[in-house]
């Protein structure tokens, strides 16, 4: 009988080590698989965040003033004037 127990103790502790390791494994929070097309106005737009470097594709999430948020792509002008705007109401205010 302990010739039996042993295998099985040691295929619940790969187990444990497994789920503990997938655990901590650091996924990315926020990813962005599609982007907005239509130009947000920034009016609506209280912060932006951009994605982890995780993530497959690089990302900003503009976050609005009812919580909702919404990916737009880093390299389209009119988001570089956006994250331009808001990081100067941020400095503004800071001041």
């Amino acid at each position: 009988m302990s010739s039996c127990s042993l295998p099985l103790v040691l295929l619940v502790l790969i187990c444990v080590q497994s789920f503990t390791l997938a655990k901590e494994s650091k996924t990315p929070s926020s990813c962005c698989f599609v982007f907005q097309k239509r130009k947000i106005p920034v009016q609506l737009i209280t912060k932006y965040e951009e994605t982890e470097r995780a993530c497959y594709h690089p990302g900003i999430v503009f976050i609005m003033k009812n919580g909702r948020r919404l990916c737009a792509n880093p390299r389209v002008q009119w988001v570089k004037e956006h994250m331009d705007k808001i990081d100067q109401r941020v400095h503004k205010t800071s001041n």
